[in-house]
């Protein structure tokens, strides 16, 4: 049982001018911060919206905080020699430059490599919104360059190097982020601190923010080849395995590659993967809020659907195929092969929990839900036409049925977490940032965050007299202000959850055990989906820095805060891929 926790030497690009730090903007104490104004203000640069929510929303961070970054990267920058893998893969390009930097001009990887699959892959749909935007905005620094293109192919990825993986010893760690994530947005606090600690530390970025993790699995399989061969080549050392942490939808592709032997059929044709597992991920993969029994979100919340009625401006799937009138079947999760979605519809299965309209403490928010039962298992709505949601199992050619079937590689120990916080932190300041301006947005919310930071103890008290709050009355009183100013918002709460995944869905690991895998370690922690990645002593203590910059604005990150010092993400990995490190309680 389970134990249960609660709480070839590659070929070189000429580097570039290596850009300056770029002086902390004049409101914020911590050097070389690479958050903007707001996001100082905000804490939304430490805990973003989950970016599945953030395209939902279509709220994306604006960038004005570029003068501290170079030029984009010139043609002599784009032009390496091509250095073949021993698979046949190849390392197209190797960046060093202002790539490598974050928004600020932060220093944040000390190469990013870009791999192409042998053989060629399938061109997965894109829309304007899925597709990687231009240089130098907030969450996607230059990669459509290091792409090469806006909606690269399912034959190429990013393996990013931290900066000091020459200098680092012991076995690398691989870090995996989730669907609409990149490695830059996703592990930059974890990735700067595990390699603070000396530990060799990669990362991946894939292609498609929500490609079908089959079509996924050899990308994962390249990235640690190319690990291995720099390790041979670099260090001369013959490095057996690598060690890989995910999160969310990252866990997918690496199951599926642990799970890959001749002759199995993944359901998806010549698009599956090709790589045999060759026995090279380390034996405790650590999986952070992976939707391992799938989720059901857009099913189970119908307003959702109406951010994704316009193909073109849709950032996250939809439930519906139509929407008055409207054509939605690109978009929708019905798991066709040409479908934009197609990973998320590959995931998306029932959840042992009640719609919110069987919750009566939940109608509230269940009046606002239409066509919720034809919604969730299909049909014509009053405004809205459904597949239902056992049509994308069917139609992705039941892909969780398929690895659950299969079980992952035998000599695997897993270690699943799953976060219990089901709110998260707003991010519609940051959009009326860019469409007013911050003095404007200050000036407009002032009188409301005020008023939350006064309200804030007192109803804090009266809801921890009933029981529906934490005793400790500081994180109560931050958990009200948040809610009262509308910083925070609840997520997925018709069942314990992160707010996106239910904990039921993550820590499903047995589902994966069939040829004799062991589930090591069921970890719950007081954490939101995308705290996961994030949470340490060290990112709490940039939170309090903000909270003394501007208490009645920032008051409410004080829980955050306290959960980030309660629950250290990167004590936590260290323990289990470094033994000798102390366990977090």
């Amino acid at each position: 049982m389970p134990r249960v926790v609660s709480t070839d030497k590659h070929s070189t690009v000429v580097p570039e001018r290596e850009p300056a730090a770029k002086p902390a903007p004049e409101n914020c104490t911590i050097p070389n911060c690479p958050l903007t104004p707001r996001m100082q203000r905000a804490g939304s640069g430490l805990h973003p919206v989950h970016p599945e929510m953030l395209r939902a929303l279509d709220l994306f961070m604006p960038h004005r905080h570029t003068e501290g970054v170079e030029a984009a990267p010139t043609k002599r920058a784009a032009r390496a020699a091509v250095s073949k893998l021993p698979s046949g893969n190849t390392i197209e390009a190797v960046f060093t430059g202002a790539e490598t930097c974050g928004i600020s001009g932060k220093k944040l990887w000390s190469s990013i490599k870009r791999i192409r699959l042998a053989d060629e892959r399938r061109q997965i749909p894109y829309n304007k919104t899925l597709e990687w935007p231009e240089d130098t905005t907030a969450y996607a620094p230059y990669f459509r360059k290091m792409f090469g293109t806006a909606r690269p192919s399912q034959a190429l990825c990013l393996l990013h190097a931290a900066p000091n993986v020459a200098s680092a010893q012991g076995r690398p760690v691989l870090l995996i982020h989730g669907a609409g994530d990149n490695a830059s947005r996703c592990w930059s606090h974890f990735a700067a601190e595990l390699d603070a600690k000396g530990v060799p530390t990669y990362a991946i970025t894939l292609p498609h923010p929500h490609a079908d993790p089959r079509e996924s699995a050899d990308l994962i399989a390249a990235a640690i080849e190319a690990i291995k061969q720099e390790y041979k080549t670099e260090r001369g050392i013959d490095l057996d395995k690598v060690d890989v942490v995910t999160h969310s939808m990252g866990a997918l592709p690496l199951l599926t590659y642990t799970a890959n032997e001749k002759g199995v059929d993944w359901g998806i044709g010549k698009d599956g993967p090709t790589t045999i597992y060759r026995h090279d991920v380390g034996e405790h993969p650590i999986l952070m809020g992976a939707p391992l029994a799938g989720e059901d979100i857009q099913h189970r919340w119908p307003i959702i659907n109406m951010f994704a009625s316009i193909t073109e401006k849709a950032a996250n799937p939809s439930a519906w195929s139509s929407f008055m009138g409207m054509d939605m079947s690109r978009q929708d999760l019905n798991g066709d092969k040409d479908d934009i979605f197609r990973g998320q519809a590959a995931l998306a299965r029932p959840q042992p929990h009640p719609l919110p309209m069987f919750q009566p403490a939940l109608w509230p928010f269940a009046m606002l839900q239409p066509d919720a039962l034809t919604t969730y298992w299909g049909g014509q709505g009053l405004v809205s036409k459904s597949p239902g949601i056992d049509a994308a199992a069917e139609h992705t050619g039941y892909f969780l049925e398929r690895l659950a079937a299969q079980g992952v590689d035998p000599d695997l120990n897993l270690h699943v977490e799953a976060g219990t916080r089901h709110y998260l932190q707003n991010g519609v300041s940051t959009l009326l940032d860019s469409m007013l301006g911050e003095k404007v947005v200050d000036m407009l919310t002032f009188p409301v965050n005020a008023t939350a930071a006064i309200m804030a103890p007192w109803v804090a008290t009266q809801l921890k007299w009933l029981g529906f709050v934490s005793t400790d009355t500081e994180r109560a009183t931050a958990v009200v202000q948040g809610f009262l100013s509308g910083q925070f918002l609840p997520g997925e709460c018709t069942g314990p959850s992160d707010g996106v995944i239910f904990v039921s869905s993550a820590t499903a690991a047995d589902l994966y055990t069939k040829r004799g895998a062991k589930v090591a370690e069921v970890r719950t922690v007081d954490l939101a989906h995308t705290d996961l990645p994030v949470a340490s002593k060290t990112a709490a203590a940039e939170l309090r820095a903000l909270i003394a910059m501007d208490p009645i604005q920032n008051g409410h990150l004080e829980a955050t805060a306290k959960a980030y010092e309660e629950n250290d993400q990167v004590e936590y990995v260290l323990s289990i891929l470094r033994p000798k490190a102390k366990k977090p309680a």
